[in-house]
């Protein structure tokens, strides 16, 4: 007897549910997603830009180095999972230059190098499937003092939206 049209419909409708079901399960890995939020934030941190500061362009560049983290789960429903991540970096910048143009161009980043590397410490949650950071700090190698990065502090500034 040959089955009514409905429930040989069914069958794939289901049987597709099921499939998108389980592949959803794969990215919703809060560690896994984190790691690839790190792995961006990393690379565009160290990818060269042009930047204005006080009236003159410099091209700049941040080398990362030792970056941690660690993900752990909360009770919260709001924010399941907490993150901190610290990291040191040290800036690599080209001459300053009176346009963009010319910045862009120069391929002459001159390092800080270790002895000018600064510590960074962030923390984020994870808000309605996004990774989203609560704070941004860094201290000086010299001061060893924490504090926030300011508006006004351009080059650190470009740091922070990196790891955003």
């Amino acid at each position: 007897m040959p089955q009514p049209t409905l429930n040989r419909m069914r069958i794939p409708s289901m049987s597709i549910f099921l499939m998108l079901a389980l592949a959803g399960c794969s990215s919703n890995d809060p560690l896994s997603s984190f790691k690839q939020k790190l792995s961006r934030a990393e690379k565009t941190a160290e990818s060269p830009v042009a930047v204005q500061i006080d009236g003159r362009w410099q091209k700049i560049k941040f080398d990362i180095e030792g970056l941690e983290y660690d993900v752990k789960e909360t009770d919260s429903l709001s924010s399941p999972f907490t993150a901190e991540v610290a990291f040191k970096a040290s800036q690599s910048l080209s001459s300053f230059h009176d346009n963009k143009a010319d910045a862009e161009k120069d391929s002459d980043l001159q390092s800080g190098g270790s002895a000018l590397q600064d510590s960074y410490f962030a923390t984020y949650e994870l808000q309605d499937g996004q990774w989203k950071m609560q704070e941004f700090k860094f201290s000086l190698m010299s001061s060893g003092t924490s504090r926030a990065v300011g508006t006004s502090d351009r080059k650190r500034s470009l740091l922070q939206v990196a790891f955003e």
